[in-house]
């Protein structure tokens, strides 16, 4: 009696394939012969209802496939392929397929009640092969004679560098209009106090290119101090590593 209950049970709930081997229990010799009778018209009608499926394969160059493992709604449901009918339930099933070398694929289907022999038939194609990474042709340069490979402090001191050569320059350049200047004052009325208005602005004159000169050399040789400090403490030069690849390059910096 609990077969033939539960079986009608399954057979309600559209489980054919389980509610058959309840009643095939029910339906033995062993069991009452009111029992044994109903379970067997309900073992009849339910064997019509259970529908089948016929799985095949074919290769996207058109051959048939055998090593095919396909699962059916998350289960295992053929390691092969031969072409012979299988029983499932009726309803909406997700059919996944895999081959080894031919990809593999999900379709999904609805197997009608009472069906028999619905055909599932699927062409896998195989997954494209990852394209492979270019290989890097590796070119190691040094920077060090370059700006760029300088490095900050370098790059300030040569700064420092050239400032501290243009005071120099110019120190020099107004050093000898002061003695130049000087030499024609003195010519005028010797001594800085003159009498004659010329003679004034000379000594005036000789005066303030002294003081330019001086300055220009105070910071001349400043630059030229800071510079060398600068540049003599400054830490060694970068080399550049540069991985040059078919779509583009890769640049990586060193100490």
């Amino acid at each position: 009696m609990v077969a033939a209950d539960k079986g009608q049970d399954l057979r309600d709930a559209h489980k054919p394939l389980e509610a058959r081997q309840q009643f095939l229990i029910c339906a033995a010799t062993t069991c009452p012969k009111v029992v044994l009778d109903d379970c067997t018209r309900w073992l009849e009608a339910i064997e019509a209802a259970v529908p089948s499926v016929v799985v095949t394969a074919k290769s996207d160059a058109g051959a048939d496939l055998v090593d095919v493992t396909v699962s059916v709604d998350g289960q295992p449901f053929a390691t092969k392929l031969n072409g012979e009918s299988v029983s499932l339930d009726p309803g909406a099933h997700v059919f996944h397929f895999e081959a080894k070398g031919s990809g593999s694929l999900d379709r999904e289907v609805v197997v009608a009640e009472g069906e028999r022999n619905q055909h599932v038939a699927v062409v896998l194609q195989p997954s494209p092969e990852p394209a492979p990474e270019p290989e890097p042709v590796s070119r190691s340069s040094s920077l060090a004679a370059t700006p760029d490979g300088l490095g900050t402090q370098k790059i300030l001191a040569a700064a420092a560098g050239g400032v501290g050569v243009v005071g120099l320059g110019v120190g020099t350049v107004f050093g000898v209009v002061a003695l130049s200047t000087r030499s024609a004052a003195n010519g005028l009325c010797p001594g800085a106090t003159c009498p004659t208005q010329l003679g004034s602005q000379k000594w005036s004159d000789a005066v303030a290119a002294s003081n330019i000169s001086t300055a220009a050399f105070i910071v001349g040789g400043a630059g030229l101090l800071v510079g060398a400090t600068l540049w003599f403490t400054a830490p060694a030069a970068k080399n550049t590593q540069v991985s040059v690849y078919p779509g583009g390059a890769q640049l990586r910096m060193e100490w």
